[in-house]
C-alpha cells in the first residue's frame, strides 16, 4: 500500500470560504464508532449524520488541528458546531484525514458513490463496531477455550484508567487481534469512563468483554483537492497534549505523535490470512457453527 500520512482537518477546511467541497456536501457531523465510545468518547443520543438516523450513526465530538493563541484547540461537536477546548480532555475523537496521496489508477477504481451521491473509498482497516450478542458470546467462549488464533496485528490505545487524569501522559495498552474464519476482532472491557450508549442502543456494562470487528475504513473523497476524510470518528481517549503542556502547533502535539507512531501504521496495514502467527491445532477439532 502507498505510504501516506495521517493528519486532522483544519478549522478552515470545515467552514467559511475555504471549506472543502465534500464537507459542504456531507456536513461537518461524523458518527462515532463503538471502539471510540468504549475508549471514553462522547456520543450523542440526539445527533446523527445525514445518512441514517439510528444509534449506529450517532455522532461524537472530534478534534481539529487548529490551535488558538490561548492554547485552545478547536473541536467540532455532535451538532456540527465548532468550539474551543483545553488540550488535555480525552473524550474528543480522532477523525483522521489524508491530505496527500498518490491517486493511482488502481486507487481510483476503488472509489464508489455513497447514498448521498458523495464519492468515498475504503482504505485500510480498523476496529469499529461491536458484534451482536450471539457472536459476542461465541467469541468469548472460543477465547477462553483457546480456540481463537492471534494475528500479528495489534492496536495501541491509551489506558482508559487515566481518562480523567489530565496530568498523566500517554500510557500505551496493546490490544491483540484474533482471527476466526475470515474475520478479525479485538476484545475490549467495558469501563465506567466509556461513553453512554453503543450502536446497539444499550448502555456500556462495566467489566463486560466486548468483541469489536476489524473492518474497512470508509473515507470521503474531496474531488477538488484529492483529500480523504474519514467518515467516522474512529478513536477516542487520546489527548491533544497533557495538562500544562506548551503546544503552539499541531506538529508539536502528542496527538500528532500518536498518529505518526501508532495509528498510521495500525490503520493502513491490511489484514490477510498470511498475518496469522501460527496454526492453532484446536481449531481443527472445532467446527464453528454460525447462528
Amino acid at each position: 500500500m502507498t505510504k501516506v500520512e495521517l493528519t486532522l482537518l483544519d478549522r478552515n477546511q470545515l467552514m467559511g470560504k475555504s471549506c472543502l467541497k465534500v464537507i459542504n456536501s456531507y456536513g461537518r457531523k461524523a458518527s462515532i464508532t463503538d471502539l471510540a465510545i468504549l475508549m471514553g468518547g462522547f456520543v450523542s443520543c440526539d445527533d446523527y449524520t445525514r445518512e441514517e438516523k439510528d444509534q449506529s450513526m450517532a455522532c461524537g465530538k472530534y478534534w481539529t488541528r487548529t490551535i488558538s493563541p490561548e492554547q485552545k484547540v478547536t473541536y467540532i461537536d455532535s451538532n456540527s458546531l465548532d468550539w474551543e477546548s483545553e488540550m488535555y480532555y480525552r473524550n474528543r475523537s480522532i477523525r483522521p484525514m489524508i491530505e496527500k496521496i498518490e491517486w493511482t489508477s488502481a486507487l481510483k477504481s476503488k472509489v464508489k458513490i455513497d447514498s448521498l451521491g458523495i464519492p468515498e473509498i475504503n482504505l485500510g482497516s480498523y476496529p469499529q463496531q461491536i458484534v451482536d450478542d450471539k457472536q459476542n458470546t461465541v467469541l468469548e467462549f472460543l477465547y477462553h477455550a483457546g480456540y481463537l488464533m492471534k494475528t500479528k496485528k495489534h492496536y495501541t490505545f491509551d489506558d482508559i484508567e487515566h481518562h480523567r487524569d489530565f496530568e498523566t501522559g500517554f500510557t500505551s495498552v496493546i490490544y491483540p487481534s484474533y482471527q476466526l474464519e475470515n474475520d478479525t476482532f479485538i476484545r475490549v472491557l467495558g469501563h465506567p469512563d466509556a461513553g453512554f450508549y453503543l450502536s446497539n442502543s444499550k448502555s456500556v456494562e462495566i467489566g463486560k468483554p466486548y468483541w469489536i470487528k476489524i473492518s474497512p475504513v470508509a473515507w470521503l473523497v474531496d474531488e477538488t483537492t484529492g483529500i480523504l476524510i474519514s467518515k467516522r470518528n474512529l478513536l477516542s481517549g487520546i489527548h491533544f497534549a497533557k495538562k500544562n503542556s506548551q503546544v503552539n502547533t499541531f506538529e508539536d502535539s502528542f496527538l500528532k505523535e500518536y498518529l505518526d507512531t501508532y495509528m498510521q501504521k495500525e490503520l493502513l496495514i491490511e489484514i490477510s490470512p498470511t498475518s496469522i502467527l501460527e496454526e492453532n491445532p484446536k481449531l481443527k477439532q472445532f467446527i464453528y457453527r454460525k447462528y
